[in-house]
């Protein structure tokens, strides 16, 4: 295959995803301690309230205000309850030590983790109604640009991109979800999306929310123009299927400011396919036609019979047969062209994951910030404190205190005439004294024991129980 001159000094040096995220092969012990980037916190976004949460006055409020490390810590427990397989289960089972341990009580209370899923929003509602009139996916849009923003600079994409669509599963009300049989979820939302052919990296999407301006071109355009936007005049090579690809957008591809080259199937009915390359009936299986228009060549390759798969590619000029007896061009298109699909794959539970242990990584570095600030809240109960300490991997701090035993003084009891033993005080004088022993008038040989906190000489402030005391106290002169 001789493909054309490309200059790959414009291609920009891309990042290999093996060395962030952990593959299928790797084992527990090695992967590497997680590093949260911090150049991406958008604090005005996390945390922002809108005009009618303002206009409640704080004299009204019960439950405390959230902060940025709550709220991380919150996205902390969503993670670490997807990566444990518990997003099915309710609250009450999620915070329930026994069912679920300690890891989601020690975070925070479960009536605190309902309250906040019940009061976060992704927008301001207040102009929502107003937005929802331009822009059906306004509820989310401000959240989805950020995201999307942190995927482009958080990568930088190879030389082969791949263009395609996947199907979020969503059965809920929508007024731009979608029916496609074909795919496994069918009923959802729509993503048009690109991702890096090498890697599987997403690096730009888009929702597909029908009826959109478009400046004139057609559907299939206008995203491929769009979702390939920051990526313009680097001579990257994107792959896509029928929907999207057309021969006027081949060519305009590949002049400035955009500077791409594509490779993707073609659909029958195009204007542009000479009647040469539609004939396939006295063609052998196997055989392949080739067509070369300016920089553009077309491709039909007869598989089987009545089966005609017509491809066009900017980037090859000249219709070479692989060792499988297959055309290059289509050997290409079959080696980059399920990216998105394979990104798909790996966002559902399609199959055991090694991914586990990563996601709980990153579920640890989100809630440790907002455990340590818990931790050191002086009015937590110490049962938490200590359950907090187990999930950090920390000692519980014991404070040690030299407890000195209190000599006990031998007293003699002015009223009863016994050798007694205390401990205790007089609150005036500091001097030890005597409990009053009180006979149990049913039972005579059970003595009842009343601490008497003030010595005989300020017996003027005691108070005698019964009458039998009075006189007792009246007798030795002591009342």
């Amino acid at each position: 295959m001789s493909a054309k001159d490309v200059d790959l000094s414009d291609v920009e040096d891309h990042v290999e995803l093996d060395d962030m995220v952990p593959t299928d092969s790797d084992s527990d012990h090695d992967i590497q301690p997680i590093r949260l980037p911090q150049h991406h916190r958008r604090s005005g976004v996390i945390l922002s309230s809108d005009s009618e949460t303002e206009e409640i006055p704080d004299k009204t409020a019960t439950i405390a205000p959230t902060c940025e490390e709550e709220l991380t810590a919150l996205f902390g427990l969503l993670l670490l309850s997807a990566a444990k397989k518990d997003n099915h289960l309710t609250s009450l089972e999620l915070f329930d030590p026994v069912f679920s341990g300690t890891r989601y009580i020690s975070v925070m209370s479960r009536e605190r983790f309902d309250f906040l899923l019940n009061c976060l929003r992704f927008d301001d509602k207040s102009t929502r109604d107003e937005r929802k009139a331009q822009d059906k996916f306004a509820p989310i849009r401000e959240w989805w640009e950020v995201f999307i923003q942190i995927c482009r600079d958080s990568y930088k994409a190879g030389s082969y991109l791949t263009i395609d669509d996947q199907l979020l599963g969503f059965r809920g009300r929508c007024p731009f979800r979608m029916y496609i049989p074909s795919k496994p979820n069918k009923y959802g939302l729509k993503i048009l999306m690109l991702c890096d052919s090498k890697t599987n990296y997403m690096l730009n999407a888009m929702p597909y929310v029908g009826k959109t301006e478009t400046n004139g071109d057609s559907l299939g355009s206008y995203y491929v123009k769009t979702l390939t936007e920051n990526l313009w005049g680097s001579n990257r090579n994107v792959t896509m299927d029928n929907w999207f690809t057309s021969v006027p957008l081949a060519l305009e591809l590949l002049q400035a400011p955009y500077k791409c080259t594509i490779v993707g199937t073609l659909r029958a009915n195009k204007r542009e396919i000479p009647p040469e390359l539609l004939q396939i009936k006295e063609r052998p299986i196997g055989s392949s036609v080739f067509c070369y228009d300016r920089q553009c060549t077309l491709v039909s390759y007869k598989p089987k019979n009545n089966k005609n798969v017509l491809l066009l590619s900017t980037t090859h000029s000249n219709g070479t047969i692989a060792a499988s007896g297959k055309p290059e061009i289509i050997e290409f298109y079959n080696s980059t062209k399920g990216a998105v699909d394979t990104f798909d794959q790996m966002c559902g539970r399609r199959k055991p994951t090694s991914r586990r242990c990563f996601v709980k990584n990153v579920s640890e570095k989100l809630t440790e910030p907002w455990l340590r600030k818990r931790h050191a809240m002086p009015t937590l109960k110490r049962c938490l404190k200590r359950k907090i300490a187990e999930v950090l991997g920390e000692t519980p701090l014991t404070r040690l205190v030299q407890v000195v035993l209190k000599k006990r003084l031998k007293t003699v009891s002015i009223i009863l005439k016994l050798t007694t033993f205390t401990v205790k005080n007089c609150l005036l004088c500091k001097v030890s004294i005597t409990p009053l022993l009180k006979h149990n008038r049913h039972e005579p040989s059970l003595l009842h024991i009343e601490d008497i906190r003030l010595h005989i000489c300020h017996v003027g402030t005691m108070r005698a129980e019964t009458v039998s005391d009075r006189r007792r106290l009246r007798r030795d002169n002591v009342w």
